[in-house]
């Protein structure tokens, strides 16, 4: 039988300095959550989209009660088309865009934390 077991077979020395030394870079470990928040976003948005409140994330929806397009506005920026569509949401095509978005609004105040 070897000598150690199996998480000193993975956890070499080597891997273990190299872990100690990306751990000690704030700025590398800030990447890391912000890479992180993308991959968590991706996953809750293609295999629990109501986690989020999203009741249908891959359908536009039509809005058949003003079928007058709509200029933009506040509530639909790019505006509507005939049938009421969002432009904005067509264009995303959904949610996981816009919650990008949001990750990128946050991100650049917490990496100007780090020295």
């Amino acid at each position: 039988m070897a000598k150690g077991g199996l998480t000193s077979r993975i956890l070499t020395p080597e891997r273990k300095l190299s872990l100690q030394v990306f751990f000690s870079n704030k700025l590398a470990v800030v990447g890391l959550v912000i890479v992180l928040a993308y991959v968590a976003d991706a996953l809750i948005v293609q295999f629990a989209p109501w986690l989020i409140g999203l009741k249908h994330p891959f359908e536009v929806i039509p809005d058949y009660s003003n079928p007058v397009p709509q200029p933009p506005s506040w509530k639909h920026p790019f505006g509507t088309t005939y049938p009421g569509v969002d432009l904005l949401r067509a264009v995303t095509w959904r949610d996981s865009f816009l919650s990008g978005v949001r990750i990128l609004d946050v991100s650049p105040p917490l990496a100007t934390l780090s020295p």
